[in-house]
């Protein structure tokens, strides 16, 4: 059965080795949701600073094309992933890491 809608909730995101050794991060309001879940998982792993390759199951899905993982193929709206990536790890890691800063990444991390 075909998924319809995807929704990851980063409203509140562990990092690290959780749940015990991992540490909760308050993102308030931040939602990802799409209709393709690979695409949902390419924005979500991005925040985190992982570029589809790097995943091996984004990878293998975005080449079988099963879904999107270029992050230039991929429609967003609301705030950018720039903007997404800054604010993210800001709240997550009390740094600016923006992977996308100087324009948007494909899969393998190339302009």
């Amino acid at each position: 059965m075909p998924i319809d809608l995807t929704i990851v909730s980063a409203d509140r995101t562990m990092i690290g080795t959780g749940p015990s050794l991992g540490k909760s991060i308050e993102n308030k309001g931040l939602i990802i949701a799409g209709t393709d879940p690979i695409s949902t998982d390419t924005v979500s792993a991005r925040l985190l600073g992982f570029l589809p390759q790097a995943i091996h199951y984004l990878y293998t899905l975005h080449k079988k094309r099963i879904g999107e993982g270029d992050l230039k193929k991929i429609e967003l709206k609301g705030i950018g992933i720039k903007k997404a990536e800054e604010e993210f790890s800001i709240n997550t890691f009390n740094k600016r890491i923006v992977l996308d800063d100087k324009g948007i990444k494909n899969i393998h991390g190339n302009k």
